[in-house]
């Protein structure tokens, strides 16, 4: 029996730079990393900054026009942490799905 994937979007395995941070925060105080996998409707990441699952984020990146279809333009996404992939080791990074909601043009 398989069980059915629950993406609604292709994810792409692309390095994009991006910043993320809590929606009360400031983006210039964010936290930098570089994506694992994209799609317009999401990100995947690591970080070792803590977060949890629900936290609502701002996200910082240039949508390639692979996904976007149109040329590369930085834009701030808002979304929630989907879900985070822990482990054991606190110095170790945790793998970080976004879901995004909306953009806007920074």
């Amino acid at each position: 029996m398989t069980t059915p994937d629950r993406r609604y979007s292709h994810r792409y395995g692309l390095k994009v730079p991006l910043v993320f941070c809590a929606v009360q925060s400031l983006l210039k105080n964010g936290h930098s990393a570089k994506s694992i996998n994209i799609s317009s409707r999401g990100v995947y990441f690591f970080t070792r900054h803590p977060v949890f699952v629900g936290l609502p984020v701002h996200v910082l990146l240039r949508m390639p026009k692979r996904i976007a279809g149109t040329p590369a333009t930085a834009r701030v996404f808002t979304g929630r942490i989907s879900h985070v992939e822990s482990y054991d080791d606190p110095k170790e990074s945790s793998g970080v799905g976004v879901e995004f909601f909306y953009w806007e043009s920074p």
